[in-house]
């Protein structure tokens, strides 16, 4: 007899499917260089990630927030409203962690991009630091 194992539920997999569209939009823009879009669209798939990361697929709600993250970062923004870049990317790093099988490669590009994000923040102080170097030595 099989082990019985937790079905996704039809909401799960609803903003599976939204983040999935989203991101593969991103790609497309990207390649079109339409930036302006690709930062809504990532901006909107890493809230829904964020929101709905701990009732979907964890790797892909990670990658969004991280990918999201990374995208600020590099033009050295950081978020006017909502959580700042640090508790997304502590949230991200959770889920990574949830994932199974594991995936060090994942978490370890979260952990990058969560340290130079909280090197990024416009009000650190030292813990603020000492976080950010502790997650580089992780």
């Amino acid at each position: 007899m099989p082990l019985p194992t937790k079905r996704a539920s039809s909401e799960d997999l609803d903003q599976t499917k939204v983040v999935q569209k989203l991101l593969l939009e991103v790609e497309g823009l990207a390649i079109k260089g339409r930036n302006q879009l690709v930062e809504e669209k990532l901006e909107h798939a890493s809230s829904v990630a964020f929101h709905s990361g701990d009732h979907m697929d964890k790797s892909l709600a990670a990658s969004a927030i991280t990918l999201h993250a990374n995208k600020l970062i590099e033009r050295g923004a950081w978020p006017e409203h909502g959580p700042g870049l640090d508790v997304q990317l502590r949230k991200a790093l959770q889920l990574a962690e949830q994932v199974k099988p594991r995936n060090r490669q994942l978490e370890g590009n979260v952990m990058q991009v969560f340290s130079c994000a909280v090197f990024a923040k416009p009000s650190k102080d030292a813990a603020d630091i000492d976080t950010a170097i502790e997650a580089r030595q992780k």
